[in-house]
């Protein structure tokens, strides 16, 4: 098993709790899965999507970098490495497209990343005990 050390907690802080609780979870939101819903942000067309990170059994907000997958126009994209509302239990992300393309003018909604197959891969690193 891996040595996991947390030199600054979430807030920036030094941790206060024990090394031997910090735990690596890891996840997807599943290649090509229908889970994305459409909004609006800024005026434009948008995507978001709700993660559960519940049974990584978090006592406390984790740290937590993610990424976007898809079959394409992926790159195209922001707000991927954004994630939003991190709690112990889950946290979201809202996509925008990174510029109009003319002449296609794609709209982003979740029929275009499903489509598209696009996916949250995630890591977060926290505690298990207090």
């Amino acid at each position: 098993m891996g040595d996991v050390k947390m030199i600054k907690d979430h807030y920036g802080n030094d941790p206060t709790l024990p090394d031997p609780c910090l735990r690596t979870c890891s996840g997807s939101t599943g290649y090509g899965k229908r889970n994305w819903s459409t909004r609006t942000a800024f005026s434009s067309s948008a995507v978001t999507i709700n993660v559960d990170i519940s049974k990584c059994g978090f006592v406390a907000k984790p740290i937590v970098v993610t990424s976007l997958n898809g079959a394409g126009y992926n790159d195209f994209q922001v707000g991927m490495s954004s994630p939003r509302g991190i709690s112990n239990t889950g946290f979201h992300i809202n996509i925008m497209h990174q510029f109009e393309r003319d002449p296609y003018q794609e709209v982003l909604n979740s029929r275009f990343a499903e489509s598209w197959k696009f996916n949250i891969n995630w890591i977060a690193v926290g505690y298990t005990c207090s």
